[in-house]
């Protein structure tokens, strides 16, 4: 736990987001995997524009595989 930032809350105590020294990698990338799940689900439930929401999550899409560098003739001179 660690202290609101917000003044006007009164310093509550907030849980911590930061994964600490000697943390547990693979429980921190499956609950960012469940979480992104559990987004994706919801906005199928809403009929968001699946284009939308593929653009809006590509950086975990590019995350999860090896990045592909752009070929000489994708790049604009």
């Amino acid at each position: 736990m660690e202290p609101c930032l917000n003044a006007l809350h009164g310093m509550h105590l907030i849980p911590s987001l930061s994964l600490n020294p000697g943390g547990n990698v693979e429980l921190a990338t499956a609950w960012v995997d469940q979480f992104y799940s559990l987004a994706r689900t919801g906005l199928r439930i809403l009929k968001t524009d699946e284009a939308a929401v593929s653009a809006a999550f590509a950086w975990m899409d590019d995350a999860d595989g090896p990045s592909e560098e752009p070929d000489d003739e994708d790049l604009v001179s």
